[in-house]
């Protein structure tokens, strides 16, 4: 597709999408998007919180076509 998401239910940092962010740089840099906890997450309601922090389906279909419109 040219560009990569990836979405993942703890902090985004030293996680899969900064994994998936280190080969690309080094093989095939294209735009990508991590979605997960910026920061330290909160505990509550799991439906209440994937809106949150936007793991929902919108959410993440929305930053699906931004990082689609940056190739």
């Amino acid at each position: 597709t040219g560009a990569i998401v990836t979405v993942e239910e703890h902090s985004v940092y030293g996680g899969l999408g900064s994994a998936v962010a280190e080969v690309l740089a080094e093989n095939a840099p294209v735009p990508m998007t991590r979605i997960g906890a910026a920061d330290f997450a909160e505990s509550g309601d799991y439906e209440q919180l994937l809106v949150k922090y936007g793991y929902g389906p919108e959410s993440i279909a929305d930053k699906c076509w931004e990082v689609m419109k940056r190739k």
